[in-house]
C-alpha cells in the first residue's frame, strides 16, 4: 500500500488538524468530540513522541496516537483515524500492522474506526486477533445517607491507614487474579510485584492525592478482605479501586466499604465522586448502580489483543 508512518514533529499543523478530526469523529455516548478536539490537538503538539502521522503520497491522511501509560503487554492505541476515502478496512489493517512492526506491539486499541461500518470494523479487528470490550465512566447521582453494614457482623469497615498498604496489595493481587481488568494496566509480569506497584501508585499520588476520608478497608480477624481507594482530581473524587477478597464475595463487603467511603466524602464538598468500570463486569456495575451511580460516559468501543490476554471480560 502507498502509506507510511512518519513522526508527528515532521508536520505539527497536520498532526493537530488530524487529531482534532479524530476527536470529532468519535461516536461514544456522553463524549463531546467538538469540545475535546482542541484538547487533543494541544496534547499532540505537546507530546509528539506519542504518535505517528499516516501519510499517503506525501500527504497526511491519518493519525495514530497511543497512551503514555503503556501496559507491559504493549501499546494502548488510544486514537486511530483515517480521513475520507482512506478510511478503508485495508488501510486500517495496514496501520495497526505498521505500528506493530515499527513502534511496538499493540495490545489495546480504541474504536470506533471512523468511516467503517461497525460490522466492517469488527471484521477488520478480529482479522488482527482483537476482541471487543467496553468501559464506562459512572458518577454518583444521589448521596448515601448512612454507611451500609456488611451482612457478616464479623467484618468491620474503617478508614484506611498508611500501614494498610501491604494488606491492600495482597487483596489487590487476589481480587484481580485471572480477571481481564488486571491486564489493562499491567506493569510487571509477577502478580505480587504488580499488585505492590499499583497499590503504591494509588496510595502515593500517581493518579491524584489520596483522600483518606473517602478510602476504606474492611477487616475480618485482622485480614483486609475489602477496600476502596479514592483520590482527588481536578474533576472531583476519583474512586480508583474497589476490591473484595474472592473467598468473601457475596457478603456485602464491597457494598459496605464503598458506601462508607462515599459517606465519608460527603461533608467535604469535593464534588461528585466518579469511577470507571468495564461494562462486562456485571457484578461491579450492579453494585455501583445500586449505590446511586449512573453512566456519564460510554460505553466505549475498544479492542484487546487475544494473543496477549488469556482472560476475557465477562460478567455474572
Amino acid at each position: 500500500m502507498e502509506y507510511s508512518l512518519v513522526p508527528l514533529p515532521d508536520d505539527p499543523p497536520a498532526a493537530a488538524r488530524l487529531a482534532a478530526r479524530a476527536a470529532e469523529a468519535r461516536i461514544e455516548p456522553g463524549f463531546d468530540g467538538r469540545a475535546h478536539a482542541p484538547v487533543l490537538a494541544r496534547t499532540v503538539e505537546a507530546s509528539p513522541h506519542l504518535g505517528r502521522l499516516i501519510v499517503n503520497r506525501e500527504r497526511a491522511v491519518g493519525i495514530a496516537l497511543w497512551s503514555a501509560h503503556r501496559s507491559l503487554l504493549g501499546l494502548r492505541l488510544a486514537w486511530l483515524h483515517l480521513d475520507g476515502e482512506h478510511a478503508t478496512t485495508d488501510a486500517y489493517r495496514w496501520a495497526v500492522d505498521e505500528v506493530d512492526r515499527t513502534v511496538a506491539g499493540v495490545a489495546f486499541a480504541a474504536g470506533p474506526l471512523a468511516g467503517l461500518a461497525p460490522e466492517d470494523e469488527e471484521r477488520t479487528m478480529r482479522s488482527l486477533r482483537f476482541a471487543p470490550f467496553a468501559r464506562s465512566e459512572m458518577v454518583l447521582e444521589r448521596s448515601v445517607e448512612r454507611p451500609i453494614a456488611p451482612s457478616d457482623p464479623r467484618v468491620a469497615v474503617r478508614r484506611v491507614r498508611p500501614e494498610d498498604e501491604a494488606g491492600l496489595a495482597r487483596l489487590h493481587e487476589a481480587a484481580y487474579r485471572g480477571r481481564f481488568d488486571r491486564y489493562l494496566f499491567l506493569e510487571d509480569v509477577d502478580p505480587w510485584r504488580d499488585a505492590l506497584r499499583h497499590t503504591a501508585d494509588m496510595m502515593h499520588g500517581r493518579w491524584g492525592t489520596l483522600l483518606p476520608e473517602g478510602s476504606t478497608v474492611a477487616e475480618e480477624d485482622g485480614r483486609v478482605v475489602g477496600g476502596v481507594l479514592t483520590v482527588r482530581t481536578p474533576r472531583g473524587p476519583l474512586i480508583v479501586d474497589v476490591e473484595t477478597a474472592p473467598d468473601r464475595a457475596g457478603r456485602g463487603i464491597g457494598r459496605a466499604a464503598l458506601s462508607s467511603a462515599l459517606y465519608g466524602l460527603a461533608p467535604y464538598g469535593l464534588g461528585r465522586p466518579f469511577l470507571n468500570v468495564t461494562d462486562e463486569n456485571r457484578r461491579a456495575y450492579r453494585l455501583y448502580e445500586g449505590l446511586g451511580f449512573a453512566r456519564r460516559l460510554g460505553p466505549s468501543r475498544e479492542w484487546y489483543r487475544t494473543t496477549c490476554i488469556s482472560a476475557t471480560p465477562h460478567g455474572d
